[in-house]
C-alpha cells in the first residue's frame, strides 16, 4: 500500500484547480465543526456558571425529606450550627458554605400583594457560594443598609408601583402555622441572570427572615461552592458521607432538571449543525473522486492492462481521497483550534435567554475534540471514495479503453 502513496500524491495535484477547491470545503468544514464544537461548550458552560454560580450553589444540603411536596419545607429545617458548617468545609473539593432559609410569602404596598418566592441568606457568606447572584443587580452586590432592606424582582416592583426605597409589608407563614408580618424597604430591583430564574423573586437578609419566621438559629438548606477543578459527583458523595443519613444531598444538575432538558436540546443543534458540515463535506471529496475517476477512466484501463489488480486501483482511489481529508483535516482542525482560542482570549457579549445581563461568551478550546475531528474527516473522506473507487475497479480493460 506504501507504494502507492506517491501515485496517489501526484493524482491529487493533477487538477490544482479542482483539488484547491475541494481541500477548501473539507478544511473550512472542519474548522467549522471545531469551532461550533468551542462554542457549545462555552454556551453549556457560560449556563452551567449562571445557575451554580448564580442561584443555586454547586451542591445543596436539606433535612431527608425537604423536598417532598408533601411536607412543610419550613418544619424540614437544619439548626445553623457552627461545627455541622466546619464539617461541611472540611469535605475536600468544598470552598464555601452559605446557610440559607427559602420560602413563600405575600408582599404588599398595602393596598395591593402578590406571592413571592424568597431567598434569605448572608450577603457575605452568598458572595462566596454564588459569585454571580447579583450580576443582575446595580453595583453587583447585595449590601444592605438596615436589616430590613431587601431586593425585589422588577416585574413585582412595577405590578406594586414600587422603586427603590419604597417601603413594603411581608406576610408569612411560620413553622407553628402562625402569621407574622414586618415592615421591608426596598434597596434595588433584583434582574434574572438564566433562563429558569423566577421574576417572583425576593432575597433579604437570614436574620431578618429569622426573625419573620421565628427560626432563630435554624436555617432550611446550605449551599456549597466547590473547587473548579473537582469532580461534582465525588465532592457530593463525599459531603454525603460527612452529614450522613438524615440529610439529603444535591447537586445543582438534580435541583434543575429543566436545565439538563436545555443542554440536551443544545447538543441536538449542535450535532444537527455538525453531521450537515460532514456531509457537506463528504459529498464534495465523493463528487471529486468521481469526477477523477471519470477523467482517469483511460488510464485506469491501461494500468489495468498492464496487469494492475483491480484491488490495488481502488486501494490507489481509495488512497487519494484519503490524502484530501489527511491535509484538510489537519489544517483544518488547526484553523479551527487557532480561532477558538483567539475568540476565547477575548470573549463576545451575549445575553442568554431569560437573562437580564450581558454576558461574556468564551468558546473552549479542545485539543481532543480537534483531533477527533480530523480524524473524522480522513476516515469520513476515505468511505466517501469507496463507491468512485468500486466503480472504477469494476471496469473491464476494453470498456475502459472504448471509453472517450
Amino acid at each position: 500500500m506504501l507504494d502507492l502513496l506517491p501515485l496517489a500524491a501526484r493524482n491529487v495535484m493533477r487538477n490544482k484547480r479542482r483539488t484547491a477547491i475541494t481541500l477548501s470545503g473539507v478544511l473550512l468544514g472542519v474548522a467549522a465543526t471545531v469551532f461550533l464544537g468551542g462554542f457549545a461548550g462555552g454556551f453549556i458552560q457560560l449556563l452551567t456558571a449562571l445557575v451554580s454560580e448564580g442561584r443555586m450553589g454547586a451542591i445543596q444540603v436539606h433535612k431527608k425529606g425537604y423536598l417532598d411536596e408533601d411536607l412543610d419545607p419550613l418544619k424540614m429545617d437544619l439548626p445553623q450550627d457552627a461545627a455541622f458548617i466546619s464539617r461541611l468545609k472540611g469535605v475536600p473539593g468544598v470552598t464555601a458554605v452559605s446557610p440559607r432559609i427559602t420560602f413563600e410569602a405575600m408582599l404588599s404596598n398595602g393596598s395591593e400583594g402578590t406571592v413571592v418566592y424568597v431567598t434569605a441568606m448572608d450577603p457575605a457568606l452568598e458572595a462566596l457560594v454564588c459569585p454571580r447572584r447579583w450580576d443582575a443587580v446595580e453595583g453587583g452586590r447585595f449590601i444592605p443598609d438596615r436589616p430590613e432592606d431587601v431586593l425585589v424582582g422588577r416585574v413585582l416592583l412595577a405590578g406594586l408601583g414600587a422603586q427603590a426605597g419604597s417601603p413594603l409589608l411581608i406576610t408569612a407563614s411560620m413553622a407553628t402555622g402562625a402569621t407574622n408580618a414586618l415592615d421591608v424597604r426596598v434597596l434595588r430591583s433584583l434582574g434574572n441572570t438564566d433562563i429558569l430564574q423566577s421574576k417572583r423573586r425576593m432575597e433579604m437578609t437570614l436574620e431578618y427572615a429569622q426573625t419573620l419566621l421565628a427560626m432563630q438559629g435554624r436555617v432550611t438548606e446550605y449551599a456549597l461552592a466547590m473547587d473548579e477543578d473537582a469532580d461534582l459527583d465525588k465532592v457530593a458523595a463525599l459531603v454525603k458521607t460527612a452529614v450522613g443519613p438524615d440529610h439529603d444531598v444535591h447537586t445543582w444538575p438534580e435541583l434543575a432538571s429543566d436545565l439538563a432538558d436545555v443542554f440536551r436540546l443544545i447538543a441536538f443543534i449542535m450535532s444537527l449543525v455538525v453531521l450537515l458540515l460532514a456531509l457537506l463535506v463528504l459529498s464534495g471529496v465523493a463528487n471529486t473522486m468521481l469526477m477523477a475517476v471519470h477523467e482517469r477512466t483511460r488510464e485506469i484501463g491501461t494500468m489495468m492492462a498492464m496487469g494492475m489488480k483491480r484491488r490495488r486501483v481502488m486501494l490507489s482511489i481509495v488512497l487519494e481521497a484519503g490524502v484530501l481529508g489527511v491535509m484538510g483535516g489537519v489544517l483544518g482542525a488547526i484553523l479551527g483550534y487557532i480561532l477558538v482560542q483567539l475568540v476565547h482570549a477575548t470573549g463576545f457579549p451575549l445575553k442568554p435567554p431569560g437573562s437580564d445581563v450581558d454576558n461574556y461568551l468564551r468558546p473552549l478550546p479542545s485539543v481532543l475534540f480537534a483531533i477527533i475531528s480530523a480524524v473524522g474527516c480522513a476516515v469520513g473522506a476515505v468511505l466517501a471514495a469507496l463507491y468512485p473507487a468500486r466503480r472504477a475497479a469494476r471496469l473491464t480493460p476494453v470498456e475502459a479503453l472504448r471509453n472517450d
